[in-house]
């Protein structure tokens, strides 16, 4: 059975290269890093915003 002309199954899948392949071990290590200060940064920014909410819910304003 066929389907209309939006079927996707005849496009051929794109044959994805890794990344790591394509950087060097420093650059995959600085990225890795910059990775993990970016998240600690989100992180430590949803601390402080839990924080700044619970503070506001012990404490209605008047």
């Amino acid at each position: 059975m066929k389907r209309g002309p939006d079927k996707k199954d005849d496009q051929p899948k794109p044959t994805a290269v890794p990344k790591s392949d394509l950087l060097s071990k420093e650059e995959r290590d600085r990225l890795a890093e910059e990775d993990r200060q970016m998240t600690a940064g989100i992180n430590q920014y949803l601390d402080q915003k839990e924080k700044e909410a619970m503070d506001k819910k012990k404490k209605p304003s008047k």
